[in-house]
């Protein structure tokens, strides 16, 4: 399984443990051994409140479900606390793993800071099933520049979707990247390079249309008119 792989596995982990819940846990707030520690914490502290009945005694057997409902709630609460903690450290974990062997400026600053070696952008659409197509993102050219391999660029980018995942898709300081438009990080967004004989061509792929109109507008908006491509591409893979 390929590094790439790897990391949409563990990102996609990580979040689907918290849809559906109103998470207060920010995995950017601490080390991963910290959020482990708690998350363990949180469980023990809930199994004490079922273990907490006289008839439960360490020698009594296993600690049934509650009895009453404010324990049923206290659990649960507890259980739900260690679950966003655990997800935490797994985003975390993911981040670390795709952004080893990254620099620290190209961790710091997104690849599309450098808007000078755009060539071109447009826009990405995909053909539905069931006929018709739907925006799907935007296809960006680079002009090739010493010692950046397709592995490399590859790896920046899965480096700022894990960092995004870690650390917010808010950071005012992205407003201008097209990887950073993905609230909470439940909507899908894929980052693809592949290799031309002078460029290197970025595909960003978003399974939901209003990500993917997204991130065509702030593509667009880096390079200006001159650079827009009114000819969209076609995603072919699906």
């Amino acid at each position: 399984m390929g590094a790439t792989v790897r990391l949409r596995s563990a990102l996609a982990v990580a979040v689907a443990g918290c849809i559906g819940c109103a998470s207060t846990v920010s995995p950017g707030g601490m080390s991963v051994a910290q959020h482990e520690a708690l998350a363990k914490a949180d469980d023990e502290a809930a199994n004490s409140k079922l273990c907490a009945g006289s008839r439960n005694t360490a020698n009594d057997g296993p600690c049934w479900g509650a009895e009453t409902e404010e324990t049923r709630r206290e659990v649960a609460e507890l259980r739900s606390k260690a679950a966003e903690h655990r997800n935490a450290a797994a985003v975390l974990k993911a981040e670390q793993e795709a952004c080893s062997g990254v620099s620290e400026a190209d961790r710091v600053q997104s690849p599309f800071s450098h808007q000078e070696d755009i060539v071109s952008v447009q826009p990405l659409i995909e053909r539905r099933p069931e006929g018709g197509t739907r925006q799907a993102g935007a296809v960006i050219e680079f002009r090739k520049v010493p010692r950046l391999t397709t592995a490399v660029f590859q790896k920046i980018l899965d480096c700022h979707l894990a960092r995004d995942a870690a650390f917010g898709f808010d950071a005012r300081e992205l407003k201008y990247c097209p990887l950073n438009v993905n609230p909470l990080g439940f909507h899908k967004l894929s980052a693809t390079v592949a290799e031309r004989p002078d460029r290197f061509v970025v595909k960003l792929d978003a399974e939901n249309e209003e990500v993917a109109k997204k991130v065509l507008a702030r593509a667009q908006k880096l390079v200006g008119a001159p650079r827009c491509l009114e000819t969209p591409v076609v995603n072919e893979s699906t």
